[in-house]
């Protein structure tokens, strides 16, 4: 099966989590498409379904145990991520202001919004390594 292929499974949970970081480890070495993800190809919603930080952990497998939305609005430059942990609970909103996508490298870098009476935070950047039929990819770091 094609590392491609492999990723766009994890999109449903029907595959092996260390088969999907193994995937995503090749995809990123290879990094055929550095330069080559337009804002047309990240810009939009997407559901956080795998974190490579889970992979050893039993039964979670590297995927996500709650329900995580992030949204890349280039145009308004501005990215959401909606954490959902158990019904009873509000949602949690994470907002990213002053996102930048450079296509060339890559790259995406935003600020966090601080909460009332915190420091600001420096910048976030992730790099971006695979974006194909609504499935993106991304190296944060820790």
């Amino acid at each position: 099966m094609e590392d491609a292929e492999i990723v766009q499974r994890a999109s449903v949970k029907t595959i092996e989590g260390s088969l999907v970081l193994s995937a995503l480890e090749n995809l990123e070495k290879e990094a055929p498409s550095v330069g080559k993800i337009s804002d047309g190809d990240l810009a939009g919603e997407y559901e956080l379904v795998f974190s490579s930080a889970l992979v050893k952990i039993p039964i979670i497998n590297g995927f996500m145990p709650n329900k995580e939305i992030i949204t890349f609005d280039l145009e308004l430059k501005r990215l959401s991520l909606v954490i959902e942990t158990l019904p009873f609970l509000p949602a949690i909103t994470i907002i990213g202001q002053d996102l930048q996508w450079d296509p060339e490298a890559s790259r995406l870098t935003y600020k966090i919004q601080p909460k009332a009476n915190s420091k600001p935070r420096p910048p976030s950047t992730w790099t971006v390594f695979y974006a194909d039929e609504g499935v993106t990819s991304q190296r944060m770091p820790w």
